[in-house]
């Protein structure tokens, strides 16, 4: 790939670089706050992860605009991934558990009064 094909590449990442360095020191910030909990500290380990996935790609967009690197481009690219898969997943499991909460609230109203000796 040639150096320009990459700068036009890079072009609406760098852009975005701030954000990302932004999102990435609140996600690290967030993962720190929840592992002074004792519960917290077993999931506390995925915003820092996240948050480091992001400082680091801005970083690598950083360098892949000012040396037209195609390596630091990729990087930045799979760590881009890496970071929406995680997001996406994250995303599904808290959408199927509020959904399981609603059914759960909806039922055991139900299940509770069919009891025998219950109100």
């Amino acid at each position: 790939m040639t150096e320009k094909v990459i700068m036009h590449l890079v072009g609406p990442l760098s852009k975005a670089r701030g954000w990302m360095k932004f999102a990435g020191v609140l996600l690290m910030i967030q993962g720190g706050i929840t592992a002074l909990s004792i519960v917290g500290i077993l999931v506390a380990w995925l915003p820092i992860w996240m948050g480091l996935l992001l400082y680091k790609a801005s970083d690598q967009i950083g360098e892949a605009e000012r040396l037209g690197s195609e390596a630091a481009l990729q990087g930045a690219l799979e760590r881009l991934a890496t970071y929406f898969k995680i997001f996406g997943i994250l995303l599904l499991i808290a959408l199927v558990l509020g959904l399981a909460s609603v059914v759960a609230a909806l039922l055991i109203p139900s299940l509770v009064s069919l009891q025998p000796g219950s109100m």
